[in-house]
């Protein structure tokens, strides 16, 4: 090829498009599992550690992860925490459904309202 001639074709600068959460996505998913845990929204916003409300934001990272295709470290800034709170929630509340009968009930009826939810969007 001569040295004046130049090429036919472009190079594209390949971009990557990150995803944005739908607005609704956790909020929801927050209300239902305040809900099922007999909570309050600011409840499971706060750095509080008494027992029930780890537990639930355990839940509510677990569910975000299956039910939003936001980014976990979207869950765990929703809640003003760091993103490695909401992956190793994940991995505990996992854990915790496989030893407590309870916590699993409750994290299996945040998920059918959850699912009930989508089909009213639907």
């Amino acid at each position: 090829m001569h040295k004046m001639c130049a090429p036919s074709f472009i190079y594209l600068k390949r971009v990557e498009i990150k995803h944005i959460p739908k607005l609704n996505e956790l909020p929801t998913i927050l209300s239902v599992v305040a809900e099922v845990f007999k909570l309050t929204i600011y409840q499971l916003k706060s750095k509080n550690r008494a027992r029930p409300f780890p537990d639930a934001r355990k839940a509510f990272y677990y569910l975000a992860s299956a039910y939003s295709d936001a980014p976990k470290s979207a869950a765990a800034k929703f809640l003003g925490q760091k993103h490695c709170a909401g992956l190793y929630s994940i991995q505990q509340c996992q854990n915790l459904m496989d030893i407590d009968a309870w916590y699993k009930e409750r994290v299996q009826k945040c998920a059918k309202q959850l699912q009930k939810i989508e089909i009213i969007y639907l």
